[in-house]
């Protein structure tokens, strides 16, 4: 059994892993800065809703 597939094998495969968390993070990072702005947005709705009714 020749050792060089193998290494190759194994750097395919670490850097294949790297590259899904890298996705992952990337989605995450994505999902929260999606999840803030609605925040924000539904927010600034519920003030700009219910400030009015108080001035």
């Amino acid at each position: 059994m020749d050792k060089l597939p193998v290494m190759l094998l194994l750097l395919y495969r670490s850097s294949v892993t790297v590259s899904f968390s890298e996705q992952t993070v990337l989605l995450s990072k994505y999902y929260v800065t999606l999840s803030l702005s609605q925040a924000t947005r539904s927010l600034v709705y519920l003030f700009t809703r219910l400030l009015p009714q108080y001035l």
